[in-house]
């Protein structure tokens, strides 16, 4: 098992890995710095956005929705009657 597990990382080491694209480079060497902002402009945008009763209500039914899917993934994937089926069939076997 061990030998397995040395022969598949040596493989692994041995992988080639594709060179970065040129032209890739070049474009992110040739993109334009980001604009620094005075903090005062940062904070008079902010206070110019105001959190409105349509957004608290999306957002409410937002959370509502994703804890909803929380519970649903929290759940047990096979329920209760399959899994005590699947047990005794194994308890079953010869």
């Amino acid at each position: 098992m061990v030998r397995l597990i040395l022969l598949c990382l040596t493989l692994a080491a041995c992988a080639s890995y594709p060179d970065f694209d040129d032209e890739l480079v070049s474009e992110a060497d040739a993109a334009p710095f980001p604009r620094v902002l005075p903090i005062n402009e940062i904070i008079s945008q902010s206070e110019t956005t105001q959190i409105t009763p349509d957004f608290t209500a999306d957002m409410e039914t937002r959370v509502e929705s994703l804890r909803a899917r929380a519970d649903r993934l929290s759940r047990p994937v096979i329920d209760r009657p399959l899994r005590q089926d699947m047990q005794q069939q194994i308890k079953d076997r010869p």
